[in-house]
């Protein structure tokens, strides 16, 4: 049985320019269709074992919606190349990629286009809300897909709010929207439960946040990085939430020297094991920079370090620098 994988798909990569400037019009040539095994995880040690670059999805996608499911199911949903933004959805099967060479094959296609958009699996089923679309702007449409029939994606209640941008996890059979926006941030949180099919408030974040990410993990929701607006500040604090306690604890996390978890917040992927967060790429300081770096949260400690291999002193990189694409552990 392989051991957990650490798992990032495409994004945005800032190399093919040197870090200058440039418009989504005109930055279709950033925009990745690479994915990749970064390691293998057993505990906190990070194992280049099954360290890989994996097949390319079929279609390039920065601000990509990214989901894992068991056993070893990739998605990538949506997204932009450029300007032109995906309705399609991909999905990968590692385990039959590595016993049959078997890449990434479409699935039906989401009814609207989307970038920038927040998905997860809830009741054995694939649910996006908001994004921005090509045509509509930013969108407060939901959409859901059984994958127990191979069916297609059908319309649900939309949220309250249009959202893009927002973070997203699945919280037993609910999905909560976090943040995100029409004019970028807010702190305010949307919950769908699958059960009721229906929108209800959650409660609201302490920071304003756009372009974050969250992950549900032992019992807490957390919510890591974005900024204010797009190119502003970046925010530095971890919000943590029990749901039955209803109230968010702020983590103020402390860079390490050089560039550290303050420099890489905007677009960053967030997976979870066992008793650490991994906190993959992202935009390095206030410049369009992609982020190699993974770093791993102790939540005993709430301690920062970057992730090393077996190897004494040997980092682990992402192969690809990417920010706006998305993380899992499947």
């Amino acid at each position: 049985m392989h051991p957990p994988q650490l798992v990032c798909i495409g994004g945005y990569n800032s190399m093919w320019n040197r870090h200058e400037f440039v418009l989504q019009e005109g930055d279709a040539r950033g925009c990745e269709d690479s994915s990749e095994v970064v390691c293998s995880l057993r505990g906190a040690e990070a194992s280049d074992r099954w360290r890989c670059i994996l097949p390319p999805m079929q279609q390039k996608r920065a601000d990509v919606a990214v989901v894992g499911s068991s056993p070893k199911i990739l998605f990538a949903l949506g997204g932009r190349n450029g300007e032109q933004r995906h309705a399609s959805v991909e999905r990968l099967d590692l385990v039959q990629w590595q016993l049959h060479g078997q890449g990434w094959e479409m699935m039906p296609p989401m009814l609207q286009d989307r970038s920038g958009l927040a998905a997860s699996v809830v009741a054995e089923g694939l649910v996006v809300a908001g994004g921005r679309s090509s045509l509509k702007g930013v969108l407060r449409d939901a959409e859901y897909c059984d994958l127990r029939h191979a069916g297609s994606f059908v319309p649900i209640s939309p949220m309250h709010s249009p959202r893009e941008y927002a973070a997203a996890a699945a919280v037993g059979d609910e999905f909560w929207v976090l943040g995100g926006g029409e004019n970028c941030r807010s702190s305010s949180v949307e919950i769908w439960d699958a059960g009721a099919s229906h929108w209800r408030p959650g409660p609201e974040m302490r920071e304003k946040r756009y372009g974050a990410s969250a992950v549900w993990h032992h019992g807490r929701l957390y919510v890591v990085g974005g900024s204010h607006h797009f190119r502003k500040r970046k925010l530095s604090v971890l919000e943590s939430l029990d749901p039955r306690e209803g109230l968010w604890e702020c983590y103020d996390l402390q860079a390490l020297d050089g560039p550290g978890y303050q420099s890489s917040l905007w677009g960053t992927g967030v997976a979870a094991l066992d008793q650490s967060l991994y906190i993959c790429g992202g935009a390095f300081r206030d410049l369009e920079e992609s982020l190699t770096t993974v770093y791993r949260l102790d939540l005993r400690t709430m301690q920062l370090s970057r992730l090393n291999r077996e190897a004494p002193g040997a980092a682990c990189l992402l192969q690809v620098p990417r920010w706006c694409g998305g993380a899992c552990i499947v």
